[in-house]
């Protein structure tokens, strides 16, 4: 085990320069090997902690998507327009993914070509955000509150 491995060798090194860790005489290898051990179970219980808070955050996200999405349908009358906000909603996701990996949608690695082909973005609105760099959830957001006004 490497825990037992780097207590053994402080062992060693304290035994050799006598006194620079004089505490460690009384403690067994066992014992350092345990701090170790729930110190570093307790790290990844915090990084797996913030990861499920994470995937909650991002559920979350996609469910408000959804039920606006069903509320949409219902509520606008105008179809074209209902169209249009189920268009915008489904690529509010893909642009808040993009935002948390700090590049834009416009990038080759990001979604935006494949939303063009499936008619979910129009190419004036992928040269938009490319030309004028922005916070793009927002932006997707802004024309959301623009259709609703119509």
């Amino acid at each position: 085990c490497l825990c037992a491995f780097f207590a053994d060798n402080l062992r060693q090194k304290q035994q050799q320069e006598h006194g620079w860790l004089g505490w460690l005489e009384n403690i067994d290898v066992k014992v350092i090997g345990t701090l170790f051990t729930f110190s570093l179970v307790y790290r990844f219980n915090v990084c797996y902690s913030r990861w499920w808070q994470g995937r909650l955050l991002w559920g979350n996200i996609i469910t408000q998507c959804i039920d606006f999405s069903e509320k949409a349908s219902l509520w606008i009358i105008d179809h074209d327009y209902a169209d249009r906000l189920n268009r915008l909603i489904i690529v509010f996701p893909y642009a808040c993914k993009a935002q948390l990996r700090g590049v834009s949608i416009c990038d080759p690695s990001e979604s935006g070509e494949d939303l063009i082909r499936r008619n979910f973005l129009t190419l004036e609105e992928l040269d938009y955000l490319e030309a004028n760099p922005c916070w793009q959830p927002y932006y997707f957001l802004d024309i959301m509150r623009a259709v609703i006004a119509k």
